[in-house]
């Protein structure tokens, strides 16, 4: 999609086409859970009054604005980048951010008896072991040896994210997970844009 928008039309518009791509392929899947986790964890109390935001199906304030400044984010840096840098990142950041959420399960303490608990316990060393492989074979494939650091950004946000989440409210759920893809990704996109500036070139594999 943003290949072929970006034929027919501007980065800006290519970028958008992109992103609504994503959000429908994935349902807006862990979109939802970074509006669910803002309105807790950042408007929230005490870690009791976190929980019941968290378990309210309406999305606040801070929700809203959380899924407006993830997109913006993630539109502003791929309108910025090339044709070919910015199908690479795509890749990338949805490899890596999902790596990211894989490893970040590592100490987590499931939250209540949902998603997040059934994933807490089926994830096995094998998983931690293939995520990996993944989002190294495939960041180095599209971007050389460089292409570590946009794994490495992805996995600190994502597990970063986990940490945040379950200091503030006891434990880990399905929507806090989401919300740790989703800033995985935005700092593996913007991994890829401080790379470019930096000088790197897409590999011609990627770039003919």
């Amino acid at each position: 999609v943003w290949l072929g928008a970006g034929a027919l039309t501007s980065p800006w518009v290519a970028a958008v086409a992109a992103l609504t791509a994503t959000v429908l392929m994935t349902g807006a899947f862990h979109l939802d859970g970074l509006a669910d986790s803002c309105d807790a964890l950042v408007g929230g109390g005490d870690a009791e009054h976190r929980r019941v935001l968290l378990d309210d199906p309406r999305h606040g304030t801070y929700g809203v604005v959380a899924v407006v400044l993830q997109l913006l984010a993630q539109w502003a840096v791929l309108a910025g980048l090339p044709a070919a840098a910015g199908a690479a990142a795509l890749v990338m950041a949805h490899c890596s951010a999902r790596t990211g959420v894989v490893w970040a399960t590592l100490g987590a303490r499931p939250l209540d008896a949902g998603l997040g608990a059934a994933v807490l316990r089926a994830r096995r060393s094998s998983d931690l072991v293939a995520a990996a492989l993944w989002s190294v074979v495939s960041s180095v494939t599209l971007a050389g040896p460089v292409g570590l650091g946009v794994s490495a950004a992805a996995a600190l946000a994502a597990f970063g994210t986990r940490v945040w989440g379950q200091r503030r409210l006891g434990g880990v759920n399905g929507d806090v997970l989401g919300a740790a893809e989703q800033i995985g990704e935005t700092a593996a996109l913007v991994a890829v844009v401080v790379l470019v500036n930096a000088g790197w070139e897409v590999p011609w594999w990627v770039g003919s």
